[in-house]
């Protein structure tokens, strides 16, 4: 239908995208074939396919017909998918089937556009910290102007409570932090075709001389559900077993500055939850699951549990 084109009126766009897709999926070879008819009508060589010949090596030849089709295996790329996939399947997978299977694309709310701004100025600041650089009100202020973006109204405001947030940080975590140890590491677990995918937030060494593996949040600490929060902190855990033993796992909530925290498992007993997650994404149980979210999932309306 017309009104669900993507640029209404301008059919011949349409089309171009659509050969554009379907050359795409070319493996070995793209063999593009012409008729010199459709039904009784005559028809010429597509103009897509003379916009090719200017720009690509394609060649013409005088093929009439397949003797025979070579079979093989299909095989398929790994799917990766980052911990906020896997969080997000926990969580409800009718969810995850619309954001990550289908690639539906929903507004972004405040709280992820502050997340997002949040976890920038803590990388600088980390990273300063690292470099035992001087910390003071003046390098938190210059890294949330390096780090904003637009909030929309009211956003000075919003950039001289986060300056203060950060500062209480800082103040709240140099006693207990000796060294910093590693900032935004990418770690990845690998599971025959899934590769799960993710960063750090924060690696530490205590003052008492103890590995610490910190993620920070942006709520407060009671907008932070406890049992969802250990099961990611062992996850990370779990995937960084080759290169730390961690003494303790934390969450740090941002707003109201307190510590959440957890002793180490070094049996790993979070890989048996992460495996079943994994086998269920495999077979696409996307089954909808009633949860605290609901009530402001922009997809309640299409589930039939959310209302």
């Amino acid at each position: 239908p017309r009104e669900l084109l993507l640029s209404p009126g301008e059919v011949p766009d349409e089309d171009r995208r659509l050969f554009y897709v379907a050359m795409t999926r070319a493996q070995d070879a793209l063999i593009i074939s012409t008729a010199p008819r459709i039904n009784t009508r005559k028809v010429g060589i597509s103009p897509f396919i003379t916009d090719l010949r200017e720009k690509c090596g394609i060649y013409e030849c005088n093929c009439t017909s397949v003797s025979r089709c070579l079979t093989r295996e299909w095989s398929e790329e790994p799917l990766r998918i980052n911990f906020s996939a896997l969080f997000t399947y926990e969580e409800c997978p009718f969810r995850y089937m619309l954001i990550y299977h289908y690639g539906f694309v929903y507004p972004e709310t405040f709280m992820q556009r502050y997340g997002i701004i949040l976890h920038r100025c803590l990388e600088e600041l980390h990273l300063a910290m690292k470099n035992s650089e001087e910390i003071n009100g003046a390098l938190i202020r210059r890294i949330v102007e390096r780090c904003w973006i637009p909030m929309g109204r009211d956003d000075d405001v919003k950039k001289r409570r986060l300056e203060r947030d950060l500062l209480n940080y800082y103040h709240d975590s140099r006693d207990h932090t000796e060294e910093v140890i590693s900032v935004e590491e990418p770690f990845s677990i690998p599971d025959d075709d899934i590769i799960i995918e993710g960063r750090t937030d924060l690696i530490i060494r205590t003052r008492d001389g103890g590995l610490e593996l910190v993620d920070f949040k942006a709520r407060e600490h009671g907008g932070v559900e406890r049992m969802a929060l250990e099961y990611q902190l062992r996850t990370y855990e779990y995937a960084l077993r080759g290169r730390y033993r961690f003494d303790s796992l934390s969450a740090y909530a941002i707003k109201d500055s307190m510590r959440i925290s957890f002793d180490s498992d070094p049996e790993f007993r979070v890989k048996e939850r992460i495996a079943e997650t994994v086998a269920r994404i495999r077979d696409e149980c996307f089954e909808p699951r009633k949860n605290p979210f609901c009530s402001r999932c922009v997809f309640r309306t299409f589930c039939g549990v959310g209302d």
